[in-house]
């Protein structure tokens, strides 16, 4: 049985999609100290994709307009999440 890991931060995020058109979906985001999970229905009853912090390279800040900041998460694999 896996033990759940204490939440610091949970909210909504609008993810870029990889598609051809590049739309904006909205995900719940839960932040631990050992993971970021992204649900895909903005609830935690669907499997999320779990990102462990060791797999990511780095974080880039790609632009900051008003109330919005725009990053972008490089994994170690060179996969980027916008």
């Amino acid at each position: 049985m896996k033990m759940q890991a204490e939440v610091i931060r949970e909210g909504e995020l609008e993810k870029r999609s990889d598609s051809l058109f590049q739309l904006w979906k909205k995900k719940l985001v839960v932040l631990t100290k050992d993971s970021l999970s992204l649900f895909p229905d903005g609830h935690k009853r669907a499997k999320g994709k779990e990102l462990g912090f060791g797999s990511i390279l780095k974080v880039d800040c790609v632009e900051r307009t008003g109330k919005y900041i725009y990053f972008t998460i490089v994994t170690k694999d060179r996969k980027e999440i916008d």
